[in-house]
């Protein structure tokens, strides 16, 4: 159950992470950077999808911490287990050498209790292993989430540059516009004081 749930969620987050880096590739930087006002939004909208994708890497790690955790748990029990099979072996081949009436029932408690506990290290093994391919999936997750962060910061600062030159240009534009008006002004003024004279 909780790993179907996990699938799901990262099934989810790479469906957002994939809509998100089109989104990114979408000549729509281009076309913003033509106004203030919609690049002002486009720059909202990377904002709030490097905040997202903060976010999901933030959870992933902590998600890894997490197994990570329970993987040293089942790995300290594994070796406890292992530990265990091997003092009772020790124990059945000291029992097998004294070949008594009472060793033969204590050997063959010991060697189920073995067979047991191999059953028990087989399962803690094949669990160790699904944990292991699960951390593996989420570490490859957050890695390409991470690149999508790059990647976006990369076109957030892009955009800005861009933005940032159009500011001046207008600027520029501006004062070109304002001193032309100045100058026609003033040639009118000229004209209209020669004609009255």
């Amino acid at each position: 159950m909780a790993a179907a749930k996990l699938v799901a969620l990262l099934l989810l987050a790479l469906l957002f992470t994939t809509s998100v880096f089109a989104d990114a590739d979408e000549p729509e930087v281009s076309e913003a950077a033509g106004s203030d006002g919609s690049s002002k939004i486009h720059l909202d909208q990377l904002n709030a999808k490097i905040r997202a994708l903060e976010s999901q890497i933030d959870e992933k790690t902590r998600e890894v911490q997490g197994k990570d955790e329970v993987v040293a748990e089942k790995e300290k029990l594994l070796k406890e287990r292992e530990d265990k099979i091997a003092s009772l072996q020790t124990e059945v081949s000291s029992l097998q050498k004294k070949g008594s009436s009472d060793s033969a029932k204590q050997l063959g408690k010991a060697q189920a209790r073995a067979d047991e506990l191999e059953k028990q290290v087989e399962v803690l093994k094949n669990f160790l292993e699904q944990k292991n391919k699960e951390k593996d999936s989420t570490e490859a997750r957050t890695n390409e989430a991470e690149k999508k962060l790059r990647e976006l910061n990369s076109s957030l600062d892009k955009l800005q540059k861009t933005n940032e030159e159009q500011k001046n240009k207008i600027g520029k534009l501006e004062r070109a516009i304002k001193i032309a008006e100045e100058e026609m002004l003033r040639t009118k003024l000229e004209a209209t004081t020669k004609a009255k004279e």
